[in-house]
């Protein structure tokens, strides 16, 4: 697990993409295995269950290329009519990113892709 002081620069991190992208509402990285890191979810049973959930979703990827070869796993995209979810992995771990269905996807996942690159500077 990440030190204080590197689970503080993760959460700065979350604050600058939100006020940058005020289309996200919340982003919650958490381990491979559903463990949540840090985020800007307040409830801790919420964030631990959509940990899980992007967690289930990266292993379902990489369950479909263990099927059918398709590369390495970038992100998943999870729409409804009034939220969509965005699972990148990172590394070890795998970030969710909740956002407003009027979200413009380019500039969602141009602006999550370079989050993430500063996040795994981060994530051992």
């Amino acid at each position: 697990m990440a030190s204080q002081a590197i689970m503080n620069l993760m959460k700065k991190e979350i604050e600058n993409l939100l006020k940058i992208n005020r289309e996200i509402e919340n982003i919650i990285i958490a381990t491979h295995d559903g463990i949540p890191i840090v985020s800007s979810v307040e409830d801790p049973s919420r964030e631990a269950l959509l940990a899980s959930i992007a967690a289930i979703v990266k292993s379902l990827g990489l369950k479909i290329n263990t099927i059918n070869p398709s590369g390495e796993f970038n992100y998943a995209l999870v729409t409804f009519s009034a939220k969509r979810y965005l699972i990148m992995a990172i590394r070890d771990a795998v970030i969710l990113v909740i956002a407003k269905e009027t979200a413009r996807m380019g500039i969602l996942i141009r602006d999550i892709r370079s989050f993430s690159n500063r996040i795994a500077q981060y994530i051992t």
